[in-house]
């Protein structure tokens, strides 16, 4: 063999060694570090994943399911059975289980309750539990469970989501009792204050009813007024909240139109359903 090529393939030999043992340095440097890092606390968690509500949805007046129970002014008693599955990352940490019960578009809940756990093998954690809770008549929508799980130290799982449709049979609101003044003097400058109330109540509870309104229908028809039940008797001229007893105060000055003006007075509920109207006629005079 030419001694340039014993030169090459000595120099060859030699570049590879280097190359096997900075291989050998780069994989045992990797490997202490990965020995010696520290432990993404997330695969420390609890992971819930499988949750289970007995019922998706129930009519608070025709469920035969025996998930309702009638308490008396318009309050239930709801009944139901859960169930869960969860992997739990380190046996040796106690999990403790949680459900909270949130009523439709309410940001907090109203009901909270911790769940027992029991386990299965060294890594599996399941519940099994009744749960009972009381809402209103008017709690009707979308009640919505938030599942999760913790351990002592802390470290929460994630949340699983479910939700309970609650419907009922509806009942109209009903108007009465409406005070406002027959004839009124026009004022030659100026204005008056003129003060409006009615009474509305729904059988399904005071909760379901949304909202009173009045407006003008003759002699031309203006947007929809509300009207209040807030206890704000400067402003609105209603003396007592929650009473059932919804007031307005309007001005007239003296550009009112003389004669004859009808008023609509009309409540609705949380299902959109609306009262039969009162009419109400007030004459100005001058």
């Amino acid at each position: 063999m030419p001694i340039g090529g014993s030169k090459f393939l000595a120099m060859k030999r030699f570049s590879l060694n280097i190359v096997i043992f900075l291989s050998s340095l780069f994989f045992s440097i990797s490997c202490e570090r990965e020995k010696s890092g520290s432990i993404d606390p997330n695969y420390a968690s609890p992971f819930l994943y499988s949750v289970n509500l007995n019922r998706d949805s129930l009519n608070l007046d025709f469920d035969t399911t025996g998930s309702v129970s009638p308490l008396g002014n318009n309050n239930y008693r709801i009944s139901l059975y859960v169930d869960g599955k969860a992997l739990r990352q380190f046996s040796d940490r106690a999990v403790q289980g949680m459900v909270q019960v949130f009523k439709p578009n309410a940001p907090s809940p109203f009901f909270k309750m911790t769940l027992a756990l029991r386990t299965m093998g060294q890594d599996t954690i399941l519940f099994e539990a009744p749960v009972s809770f009381n809402i209103q008549r008017s709690d009707i929508g979308f009640l919505r469970f938030d599942f999760s799980l913790i351990t002592t130290l802390n470290q929460a799982s994630n949340t699983i989501e479910r939700t309970l449709h609650v419907t009922r049979r509806n009942s109209r609101p009903t108007l009465s009792n409406l005070i406002a003044p027959d004839t009124l003097l026009r004022p030659s400058s100026g204005f008056k204050l003129v003060l409006l109330s009615v009474a509305t109540a729904d059988s399904d509870g005071y909760a379901d009813i949304r909202g009173v309104l009045l407006k003008r229908i003759f002699p031309s028809q203006t947007n929809p007024i509300d009207m209040f039940d807030d206890g704000d008797d400067q402003t609105n001229g209603d003396k007592v909240a929650g009473d059932g007893i919804f007031s307005r105060i309007l001005r007239i000055d003296s550009t009112a139109i003389l004669g004859d003006q009808v008023f609509l007075f009309q409540s609705s509920d949380n299902s959109g359903s609306l009262s039969d109207s009162l009419v109400h006629t007030i004459t100005i005079t001058e």
